[in-house]
């Protein structure tokens, strides 16, 4: 008798942990669904429009478009301006990147270390901003 009380009260305290689980899954879905919701709203559909639009010859003002798929793409890479603005945003990233970041640091270094004239340093780093 008491092996299968015992039975009765484990099967008892699983179907209660099973509610307990579940219940939290609830909460925790409802904690998540207005975060997932903005992210679908701010960031999904304006990724998915803008593909959209990419695949249209449209004016952007007037309603009529047609459908032209890769065509816009094809465009795209034969155009040498694109190549050329392609190549300023990575010159751009790569000087940012090895140049803007290690002067930043450096200067922040600067700045937190005990020198003389800290106080002339950083009026002539912050003066500008």
């Amino acid at each position: 008798m008491n092996d299968v009380a015992y039975k009765q009260s484990e099967a008892a305290k699983t179907s209660n942990k099973k509610k307990r689980i579940k219940k939290n899954t609830w909460v925790i879905v409802g904690f998540m669904l207005p975060a997932l919701l903005v992210y679908a709203v701010y960031t999904l559909y304006p990724i998915l429009a803008t593909f959209n639009y990419s695949l249209l010859d449209w004016s952007g003002v007037s309603g009529e478009s047609e459908f032209i798929g890769v065509q816009n793409y094809v465009t795209l890479l034969n155009d040498a301006s694109f190549w050329q603005a392609l190549q300023n945003n990575l010159l751009l990233v790569v000087v940012s990147i090895f140049f803007q970041i290690p002067l930043g640091l450096i200067m922040a270094l600067i700045l937190f270390s005990p020198i003389i004239g800290k106080r002339l340093l950083n009026v002539i780093f912050f003066s500008p901003i």
